[in-house]
């Protein structure tokens, strides 16, 4: 995970919490 980057990162993590949720 070491390509993601902090701008894509941001996205990712929200795209995460709304799968968990």
């Amino acid at each position: 995970m070491s390509e993601i980057q902090v701008g894509e990162n941001e996205s990712i993590e929200s795209a995460l919490k709304r799968f968990k949720k």
